[in-house]
């Protein structure tokens, strides 16, 4: 069970129990770029929905399709 808010350093537990590899450079990096929902709380903690970083990082997945795999 997941707090209802989490920390950055929560956040990439998280993310990387449920098999998306994040690291804390990456999380923080989508901060910046604010391509990845959170929240501050003041001015400088940021925070992350569990719910928000499970939908995000599912999007981030590519879905491939009719892949040849031939053996050569």
């Amino acid at each position: 069970m997941y707090k209802k808010v989490l920390t950055i350093d929560d956040a990439v537990v998280f993310l990387n129990d449920l098999g998306y590899p994040v690291t804390k450079s990456t999380l923080y990096e989508n901060t910046m770029k604010k391509t990845i929902p959170f929240q501050r709380f003041g001015k400088r903690k940021l925070v992350f929905s569990p719910d928000d970083l499970s939908n995000w990082a599912e999007a981030q997945l590519t879905k491939i399709t009719n892949v040849d795999v031939t053996l050569k």
